[in-house]
């Protein structure tokens, strides 16, 4: 009777571990309907052969990484399922971190995931927001370009991108990383860059001076105080002004004092000589009146 009783629980547990496994797994249904878009996304239409291939796949990763899977190749596509084949855990946990960015890493995993090795799965956070712009980012920036980004919003990495491929050198490139990072508002500094110019002439360093001035230096004090501020600034150069005439007209003094010392020098004594002659003259005639009377 034990021994019965043994024997029914053991297939009474039996019976739940299964249920429990097949209303854990997704159904052959819904798998197929994840490849079904997944081959939209791709641009392919799925044979029998491939869609039981591609589910196959499929069960195996959900298996060792759970249900997120579906909404990884949902959205990366049938190569999610080959890069994840290729690459394993490294692969799934980075979409895992950043499902947005399944995509672009189902296409370029050969190259962003060694990236994100070395920096971290922030790649899939700025691969999510700015598409593509990770290994453009790389390949002008390098490694500190894309950390210093991770968080910039799409429309300033993609204006960064088109400085850099515009730069008139690579100092002129470092400079734009560096004035953005500096800026108190990196829109607005980018803002201040006529990028129509920057792609008919190219993008120079006074350029990017000159806009970091803008957003950040003394023009924008002016735009914000108005025509005070203006007031203030020509009362000052005009006091400038008359304090630099002085200081020439000084100067002028001082170069000239030597020669008009000589020249009121040379005046007296032409004056004591003219005084001297005019005294002989008279002394002469003086004598020559006393003559005749003696």
């Amino acid at each position: 009777m034990k021994r019965a009783f043994f024997t029914l629980g053991i297939f009474v547990l039996a019976a739940m571990v299964f249920s429990a496994g097949v209303e854990a797994s997704p159904t052959s249904k819904v798998i197929q309907e994840v490849l079904e878009q997944a081959a939209k996304v791709s641009g392919k239409t799925l044979t029998p052969a491939s869609k039981e291939a591609a589910e196959i796949a499929m069960r195996k990763a959900i298996a060792s990484h759970g249900d997120d899977i579906m909404r990884i190749v949902r959205v990366g596509g049938l190569e999610t399922l080959e890069q994840g084949a290729k690459h394993g855990d490294d692969f799934w946990r980075l979409c895992s971190h950043s499902p947005r960015a399944a995509r672009s890493l189902a296409l370029h995993a050969d190259d962003l995931l060694p990236i994100a090795r070395r920096i971290g799965p922030e790649v899939a956070e700025l691969e999510a927001r700015a598409p593509g712009m990770t290994l453009q980012i790389a390949e002008h920036y390098g490694d500190d370009g894309i950390r210093a980004l991770t968080k910039a919003p799409a429309d300033d990495i993609s204006r960064l991108v088109c400085g850099a491929q515009n730069a008139d050198s690579p100092a002129t490139r470092e400079l734009l990383l560096n004035m953005y990072k500096k800026s108190k508002d990196g829109a607005k500094f980018l803002n201040k860059i006529d990028w129509k110019v920057v792609a008919a002439t190219g993008l120079s360093a006074s350029a990017i001076i000159s806009a970091y001035k803008l957003s950040d230096g003394v023009e924008t004090v002016i735009e914000q105080e108005g025509p005070a501020v203006t007031k203030n600034i020509a009362n000052t150069m005009r006091y400038v002004s008359w304090s630099l005439i002085v200081i020439f007209a000084l100067l002028l003094l001082g170069l000239f004092r030597p020669l008009l010392k000589n020249a009121i020098e040379k005046k007296l004594q032409k004056d004591k000589q003219s005084q001297k002659v005019e005294q002989l003259q008279k002394d002469e005639l003086s004598q020559k009146d006393e003559q005749p009377q003696k």
